[in-house]
């Protein structure tokens, strides 16, 4: 039985949501890869295994944020 990592699923959805297509790397934490405008690359780093709500809300924040900051997102 494998758990899911909730904050990468939870970031995932918001660039699906967004329409934006992601690569994921996996070293000491998680790092999901896009290209904004222009071909900026832009990377949101996660922890491995996510233990709290907190952590994915935060994680789910961050992406928004991000998102948002590059005129991807209102």
């Amino acid at each position: 039985m494998s758990k899911r990592n909730q904050q990468l699923e939870a970031v995932l959805g918001e660039l699906r949501a967004a329409g934006i297509a992601s690569e994921i790397r996996v070293n000491k934490h998680v790092q999901v890869l896009w290209r904004g405008p222009g071909g900026v690359a832009r990377v949101c780093a996660i922890a491995k295994s996510s233990r709290s709500a907190t952590g994915t809300a935060n994680a789910r924040a961050t992406a928004r944020r991000m998102l948002r900051q590059d005129g991807m997102l209102p």
